[in-house]
């Protein structure tokens, strides 16, 4: 997902890469780890808000609940990274 990698990506851009990554969702199979590094560069972003990190995060819970702590975990982390940048 170069769009959370890069630090010019526009919060519209996050939203719009997002609403597609969950447009196919089903066709994706992403991993646990995947899903883990997505939350983690989505909340690192410079461009990334509480909402659109929180409403990500919920999004894949309803995927996977038995994972969100796990999920939780992940956003801590990037928010936590962010936070000493």
């Amino acid at each position: 997902m170069m769009v959370l990698d890069s630090s010019s990506s526009s919060l519209d851009d996050l939203q719009e890469v997002l609403d597609k990554l969950f447009s196919e969702y089903d066709k994706l199979e992403l991993s646990k780890l995947q899903i883990k590094n997505i939350l983690i560069a989505l909340s690192l972003h410079k461009n990334a808000q509480k909402d659109i990190i929180i409403e990500t995060q919920k999004r894949f819970e309803e995927k996977h609940p038995e994972l969100a702590m796990e999920f939780e975990r992940s956003v801590k982390k990037g928010l936590d990274a962010r936070g000493r940048r």
